[in-house]
């Protein structure tokens, strides 16, 4: 054993030996000075793409050839990647969807209403769709632009009665008993549908509120055809000359049409629904899905979802049979959503450059009890009335900007068409001087057309001016109605 001892002691004594230790140090200093150099270059680096950072925020000139050699890959050796140890990557330069996202109210100035909503699709919305009705997706700062925006493009719900609607409706506010409810119901006359409509609903809900019928927990179909039936279906009867009205598991037309006209794909499954309003030339016009109150919350947000989708498509096919396409924006496509006694309106509208923006219009309920003091009845009911003539005005503004071309044809004797298709000339005719001026003074469009264009022009600004009628009283916020 002290034989091998002083055997390894020479070894390790020895010049080669001493030259492996040696030569094993040196490599270990070059390894960590490369290490520690190439962490300072790191961080140079890094310090300069926060200080190109700070300055584009702040609105500094940079070089942007300069930021993009930065932000490229260091090329490292596995030798040094293995001994340097692993750091963050610098943060880049904000991209424009993230400055897009951080607006203020100095952004929409000077901006008319239809461009401040399509600011607000291109920071807030996806894929050109924005759902207002989202809760805490506009930031608190943008609410009175928003609100302001909303109200220019008349997106609620206008409260929109007759003046003898008005005293029904505050009639029903002002009974304190059933006795003076059944009173004013027997005192309604049957000359029109809007009263037809109020003397049903009021006698039914007087009926149901007698019995405590709405506060026992029932199924969808009970309240489809118990309450729904004659409190909201029935005003959409009266009018069958306009449109027709489908309850319970109904197809949505648009579907089928987009199809046809190769704008949905063949497997698109067809979409049902609860109500359906429909109308043979422009498909549907109003749909509405029933609740239970006892269902999941998740059944319901699948219907809303359900609902955003189809009001997408109606937008679509108007679009497509609109002789000016921007012209849209003057359309709206509205549904509905009960949850037992709980109405919510929604309606979408398309912007000229095909965005859609969805949003919710109106809320009311029924209330489950007589009230003496039946503001929410009155309120509902209001509501009702209201969706009616927003409907009627609705479809016909569709009507008459489909029909704008037909109808100047009609009167002045034009052509419909602005795509006719012509033969090639003879080849004698090239050679006619006279064939030749004729052909330019066709290529040009003429006082005919220029006149046609101003006449169109005119429709198109008296169908925006469309109002209800002049005998109907409009109101923003339901309470003035009773306080005029």
């Amino acid at each position: 054993m002290e034989n091998l001892k002083s055997r390894f002691s020479n070894i390790i004594k020895s010049d080669a030996a001493t030259l492996v230790i040696m030569e094993s140090k040196n490599n270990s200093k070059k390894t960590i000075y490369n290490s520690v150099l190439a962490n300072k270059v790191l961080d140079d680096k890094t310090n300069q793409i926060l200080q190109s950072t700070n300055s584009t925020d702040t609105g500094e000139s940079s070089n942007p050839t300069k930021i993009t050699h930065i932000n490229e890959p260091r090329k490292i050796n596995k030798s040094r990647e293995s001994s340097t140890r692993k750091r963050p990557q610098p943060p880049l330069t904000r991209s424009k969807a993230k400055k897009k996202s951080k607006l203020t109210s100095q952004d929409f100035y000077g901006l008319n209403s239809a461009d401040a909503m399509a600011l607000f699709v291109l920071a807030y919305g996806y894929n050109n769709r924005l759902n207002l009705a989202t809760v805490n997706l506009i930031p608190q700062r943008l609410a009175p632009t928003l609100e302001r925006t909303m109200k220019q493009l008349t997106l609620s719900l206008p409260m929109a009665v007759t003046l003898i609607e008005r005293n029904v409706i505050l009639g029903l506010k002002n009974a304190k008993t059933t006795d003076q409810l059944s009173t004013l119901i027997n005192s309604l006359p049957f000359d029109n549908c809007s009263m037809m409509f109020l003397r049903l609903a009021m006698t039914k809900l007087s009926a149901l509120w007698s019995a405590n019928l709405l506060q026992i927990e029932h199924c969808e179909n009970w309240f489809r055809g118990n309450v729904y039936a004659d409190v909201f279906d029935a005003i959409f009867m009266f009018d069958g000359h306009i449109y027709e009205a489908k309850r319970a598991e109904c197809h949505a037309s648009v579907i089928k049409a987009l199809k046809r006209m190769k704008m949905l794909d063949k497997t698109e499954k067809d979409v049902r629904v609860d109500l359906l309003c429909y109308v043979r030339k422009y498909g549907d016009i109003f749909s509405c899905e029933d609740k239970a109150a006892g269902v999941r919350d998740d059944s319901v947000e699948e219907d809303v979802e359900k609902a955003i989708k189809l009001r997408e498509k109606p937008l679509l096919y108007w679009r497509s049979i609109l002789p000016i396409p921007s012209e849209i924006t003057n359309i709206e496509s509205i549904s509905a959503q009960f949850f037992g006694l709980s109405l919510t309106i929604y309606g979408s509208r398309m912007l000229s450059d095909g965005k859609i923006i969805h949003y919710k219009k109106c809320t009311a309920s029924i209330p489950p009890t007589f009230d003496p003091d039946s503001s929410q009845a009155a309120h509902f009911l209001l509501v009702v009335l209201s969706l009616r003539r927003t409907l009627l005005l609705n479809y016909k503004k569709l009507k008459a900007l489909a029909n704008i071309c037909e109808v100047d044809s009609i009167q002045f004797l034009t052509s419909n068409s602005t795509d006719v298709q012509y033969r090639p000339d003879s080849q004698d005719s090239y050679n006619d001087s006279e064939s030749d001026s004729n052909e330019s003074e066709r290529s040009d469009p003429g006082w005919e057309e220029h006149e046609r264009l101003r006449r169109l022009n005119e429709m198109i600004t008296e169908v925006k001016e469309m109002r209800f009628d002049e005998d109907v009283m409009t109101v923003d916020d339901w309470e003035e109605l009773f306080s005029t």
